[in-house]
């Protein structure tokens, strides 16, 4: 399976640049290594000499460019990521609220979920995205770290194509 779809990928990539262990991070690089048939869209494309020139306003300016450009938006979570990342919940908060992208929810460490598992890595989320699934005001597909799963997801919603998520915890 093709995916023709662009992904804006959206994770928290905090101690990247410092070269600190990053779950998410880690399982980016894997899942964009591991096979050419995802698009992404991302900040962390960004050269690190670039990050360091740029303030914060031009840095938004440039992800909303790739937002824009993207079909859906992939959050990528872990039990070690910084719910409260300012640039990862104005990431999320955006491409919902700005450019009505479809949210897929990937789980590093978590193959599988059920509604019981999904109840326990929901605090892994942004708080943003966590009082919008909560609200019942979004939907959302969620699924555990499966690439084939992941693959299918990301082509499957598309803002171009008008295909959400059926509710707010949908496990895909």
């Amino acid at each position: 399976m093709i995916n023709t779809a662009k992904t804006y990928v959206a994770f928290d990539g905090q101690g990247v640049l410092s070269h600190q262990l990053n779950k998410a991070y880690d399982a980016y690089l894997a899942l964009k290594q591991g096979q050419n048939t995802l698009r992404f869209i991302t900040d962390h494309d960004i050269s690190f000499e670039d990050i360091t020139d740029i303030t914060s306003d031009v840095l938004k300016r440039r992800l909303e460019t790739r937002m824009k450009q993207a079909d859906n938006v992939l959050v990528i979570a872990s039990e070690d990521s910084d719910i409260d990342n300012p640039l990862l919940k104005w990431e999320v908060e955006t491409a919902i609220h700005v450019y009505h992208l479809p949210v897929i929810v990937a789980y590093v460490g978590a193959p599988a979920l059920s509604n019981s598992t999904i109840q326990m890595v929901h605090n892994w989320l942004p708080r943003p995205l966590q009082a919008l699934i909560k609200s019942n005001s979004i939907r959302v597909a969620h699924l555990g770290w499966n690439m084939r799963r992941l693959l299918e997801a990301c082509t499957k919603y598309s803002r171009t194509k008008d295909i959400y998520p059926p509710f707010s915890r949908y496990i895909y």
